[in-house]
């Protein structure tokens, strides 16, 4: 196995946090659509039509709460791994030893 030094792994912690907001504004903005109102009129469109159009609007409704709901549920494990994340760097930091300054070497 070649390699056998450390592992480094990098989480942009930040970024993470970024996503987690774009995550909460998608969840809100499709949360916040109106709901399409009524049947579509069969006379002006015809029935094929009327009909495809109120299928679509239902599967819609339905549709969207879905997404609305899975991406609630992504923006909480985005704010857990931010969380878990920036909670590992800092025990990593506190169980680092201290820098020893360096000094002349001895003779």
């Amino acid at each position: 196995m070649a390699g056998n030094g450390p592992v480094e792994f990098f989480v942009d912690i930040e970024e993470l946090g970024r996503l987690r907001d774009e995550i909460r504004t998608l969840e809100a903005e499709l949360g916040d659509l109106p709901a399409p109102q009524g049947a579509v009129d069969g006379g002006a469109l015809g029935p094929d039509v009327a009909g495809a159009v109120d299928r679509f609007a239902a599967f819609w409704a339905g549709g969207r709460a879905r997404i609305v709901e899975n991406l609630g549920q992504c923006g909480v494990l985005a704010e857990g791994a931010a969380a878990a994340y920036a909670g590992a760097e800092s025990s990593i930091r506190s169980a680092a030893p201290a820098a020893v300054p360096a000094g002349p070497e001895p003779r």
